[in-house]
């Protein structure tokens, strides 16, 4: 049962930090033009 609760805490985090540089690349992005590469 300790495993789910480890997998839940690196979701969280992993979620958390996705979400922050969602919020930060917007902000970095509007200086530059056009310089979204698709992967």
């Amino acid at each position: 049962m300790e495993d789910i609760m480890l997998i839940i805490g690196l979701a969280v985090i992993f979620v958390g930090g996705f979400v922050g540089i969602l919020l930060l690349v917007p902000s970095r992005t509007k200086r530059r033009r056009k310089s979204r590469r698709r992967k």
